[in-house]
């Protein structure tokens, strides 16, 4: 014979789950884009291996990647932001802006510093 109280709260244990999870999704998704800057958002997304393609020389992104990435920015920063925060030819180092090598038109390199 079923335990009735026993179904109702492993019921609404599982509701409360899902529920959990539902939340942690639109939390990350959409809170989340309006608290964080687009470069924490953008640094995050190549960390957790969200955005950009692995290659030997390392995580490598395109513009398409990007505006595709970050659908959701609708301003021109969204056009602007890879190649401003690219590093000047001659220097190594990053800095708190600079962070990608440009490899080619549309196609950037992060500095492997950002990945440790």
């Amino acid at each position: 014979m079923f335990d009735l109280p026993s179904l109702i709260h492993a019921g609404v244990t599982l509701i409360n789950e899902a529920l959990k999870q539902i939340f942690k999704l639109f939390f990350k998704h959409f809170i989340w884009s309006f608290v964080m800057t687009l470069k924490q958002r953008f640094l995050d997304a190549v960390l957790t291996g969200e955005l950009g393609t692995i290659e030997d020389r390392g995580v490598v992104v395109t513009l398409k990647q990007f505006k595709h990435y970050f659908s959701d920015v609708t301003s021109d920063y969204i056009n602007s932001f890879l190649p401003a925060s690219t590093i000047e030819p001659g220097r190594t180092t990053i800095t708190n802006t600079k962070f990608l090598v440009r490899i080619r038109d549309g196609v950037y390199l992060v500095h492997p510093d950002v990945l440790t």
